[in-house]
């Protein structure tokens, strides 16, 4: 399914962007690399707080998504579903918005981390 495909691929994208974040933090950081504009646009000092909003809105989006595909199978009776194609793209869709929101959540925590003051 094309879609699959997509919603892989957008997968891998944001973990790569992310990795990104994290190596460039850790570099300003560790190693007196010069901060972008569009970095100091991206972290700003309330970068956790937005991050664990946005992150768990669209956690609770894909979950919506989860629980309307769950109760649509459910009404068959948990058997075959008359509108697979449907459904499945809604598990899809709802399951990569659920994995983007815990990216996000988990991305928010571990920058916050880097921008810790540690004494050495």
């Amino acid at each position: 399914n094309t879609m699959l495909f997509l919603a892989s691929f957008f997968l891998l994208g944001l973990n790569t962007i992310a990795l990104a974040l994290y190596t460039n933090i850790y570099g300003i950081n560790n190693l007196s690399l010069k901060k972008s504009k569009l970095l100091t646009k991206i972290i700003t000092d309330n970068y956790l707080e937005k991050g664990l909003i946005i992150g768990i809105l669209t956690f609770l989006i894909g979950l919506v998504g989860s629980i309307i595909s769950f109760l649509q199978w459910q009404q068959t009776g948990f058997g075959r579903l008359d509108n697979m194609t449907h459904i499945f793209k809604l598990v899809i869709l709802s399951t990569t918005i659920l994995m983007t929101g815990i990216q996000i959540v988990f991305s928010s925590f571990f920058i916050g981390i880097l921008h810790l003051n540690v004494r050495r």
